[in-house]
């Protein structure tokens, strides 16, 4: 029978955890001379030793690939800057690069278009000059593409939410290095076209650019902040006891919100643009982290991210910081192989109902109930909601008006009768 010194070695060479393994050097209590010796201390204080050395340079490791990620995203964004540039100065025009792709192309139908005439040939002189037509044409939408690109980048109008992948198509697409032109069209060579891993693209196209170029989208922020102050009004009103004015709805206004204003296109916009003119350092990229931790561990188990790939939702899922890093990843980045739209449309539509319910409630407090015999105003300056208790309400509290000074009292059940006028008569 194993002795327990051999027990420990093989518990700790199974992989028991850092945190068991801390409980079981806190909690051994065997007696050294009972043991005979002190292997079973020094195999825990090795154990816990290789832990926090395996932990440190995950930490390392993580660092470094964080720093490699932004300068390679700095990078693309240098690289697509400077061939914007140079498109800008060409002032609507191809640059020399385009022209010269385009020149040998129309050369080269030339020289056959003039062979097809001294031939005779009818029928190959239609088919050239429609050839010769289709690439005008070409070079034109080319021309409207990178006109574009340089008009949404000159005026400040891309996105903060393009991904690394889409700086990278834009850097690669802006550039005449690497532009050729097949019997499909234009096209742009991938530098790094790669056949063994799945999805690499040898060329990129006209369709590809476009999409990498992401711009904010100024047309819905306008209209969800115009949605937002409104609620401003409702939520006055109904502070104030207006007749026909209703409590927030938290799970109907999420709807609204998620169904109105967020799609596939401007997602990456609303997290990471300034989509509620709040200021840039409030923008939902920013702020989600503080967000989730607020709302506690229920809402990462919600999110069902499974960053450890075990095919289960746990804990461990997210009790480091580099697995709160990967899930917000997943959550603001379409690009990570956690990415899941309806998860993060879900997220960002809390979020914004969140912002509503503030922007509805103001300073007051949904929470606070108001005194026996408190006014209306006394209560509202303590930060209460007199409308939530003017009509029927869960406290049974009642609401009273004296005809005479038209003063309004809240009023105990217990003690309703003559409340008033004993107030009346104190003021």
């Amino acid at each position: 029978m194993a002795d327990e010194n051999d027990l420990l070695a093989s518990d700790a060479r199974a992989g028991v955890s850092p945190s068991e393994l801390l409980n079981m050097y806190k909690n051994l209590k065997v007696d050294q001379a009972k043991l005979g010796s002190t292997s079973g201390w020094d195999i825990v204080g090795d154990a816990l030793g290789d832990a926090a050395r395996a932990g440190a340079q995950m930490v390392e490791k993580r660092r470094i690939e964080r720093e490699q990620e932004a300068a390679e995203i700095k990078a693309y964004e240098d690289q697509f800057a400077n061939n914007i540039s140079v498109i800008a100065e060409n002032a609507g025009s191809l640059g020399t690069e385009y022209y010269d792709v385009t020149f040998q192309a129309a050369k080269e139908m030339q020289e056959r278009y003039n062979k097809a005439v001294q031939d005779g040939d009818k029928n190959a002189q239609k088919k050239i000059q429609m050839e010769l037509k289709a690439l005008s044409t070409q070079a034109a939408s080319l021309k409207e593409t990178l006109n574009i690109a340089a008009e949404l980048s000159g005026e400040g109008m891309l996105s903060n939410g393009i991904t690394k992948e889409q700086k990278r198509i834009a850097a690669i697409c802006t550039n005449p290095a690497n532009l050729i032109l097949t019997k499909d069209g234009y096209k742009w060579k991938n530098p790094d076209y790669d056949p063994n891993v799945e999805g690499s693209k040898e060329f990129f196209t006209s369709r590809d650019l476009d999409a990498s170029l992401v711009a904010r989208d100024d047309k819905t922020s306008e209209a969800y902040i115009s949605y937002e102050n409104s609620l401003n009004q409702a939520g006055y009103n109904y502070i104030n006891g207006v007749e026909g004015a209703t409590d927030f709805d938290f799970n109907r206004i999420q709807t609204k919100i998620a169904d109105e204003y967020i799609n596939q296109e401007n997602i990456m916009s609303i997290m990471h643009d300034d989509f509620r003119n709040s200021g840039s350092s409030t923008t939902f990229a920013k702020s989600v982290r503080d967000y989730l931790d607020n709302m506690g561990d229920d809402m990462y188990m919600q999110l069902g991210i499974d960053v450890n790939n075990d095919n289960k939702i746990t804990p461990e899922d997210f009790d480091t910081e580099e697995d709160k890093e990967i899930i917000i990843d997943a959550i603001t980045n379409r690009d990570s192989k956690f990415y899941n739209y309806e998860n993060s449309k879900n997220i960002v539509a809390q979020f914004l109902t969140m912002h509503a319910k503030k922007k509805f409630y103001g300073n007051s407090n949904p929470d606070l109930k108001p005194s026996a015999n408190e006014t209306v105003e006394e209560f509202k300056a303590r930060g209460g909601i007199p409308g939530k208790f003017m009509g029927p309400n869960d406290a049974n509290i009642i609401y009273r008006v004296d005809p005479d000074t038209g003063i309004g009292v809240f009023v105990d059940p217990g003690e309703e009768e003559g409340v008033v006028d004993a107030f009346v008569n104190k003021n």
